[in-house]
């Protein structure tokens, strides 16, 4: 009897990155995603926004709602928050952008 071969299911991950924020200042990039609560980010979004990160890229994850005890992440570090708030938040933006305008193009 001849073996049949098996043919590995077809497997995909969709991926679909909504509610990001892409900044370009002198060729350093920035991604501020906001989500919900960190177990919504999907893994081929994980996959991808820690590939930037890795390549020298800045990830901020705004976890929560908006408010004073939202949760802020810089990847590739998802085990450690910053409790910033909006307004934490949005000076480390400034600081970045500071940073990231400083720099020779």
């Amino acid at each position: 009897m001849l073996a049949t071969p098996v043919q590995p299911a077809p497997s995909f991950e969709e991926l679909t990155i909504d509610d990001l924020l892409v900044v370009d200042v002198n060729g350093r990039y920035l991604y501020v995603k906001e989500v919900g609560d960190l177990g919504r980010l999907g893994a081929a979004e994980r996959r991808t926004l820690e590939t930037l990160a890795k390549h020298g890229d800045t990830i901020f994850l705004a976890v929560g709602q908006p408010g004073p005890a939202q949760l802020s992440y810089r990847l590739p570090d998802t085990e450690n928050a910053v409790a910033l708030g909006q307004d934490g938040l949005q000076g480390v933006i400034e600081q970045w952008f500071a940073w990231a305008a400083s720099a020779e193009s």
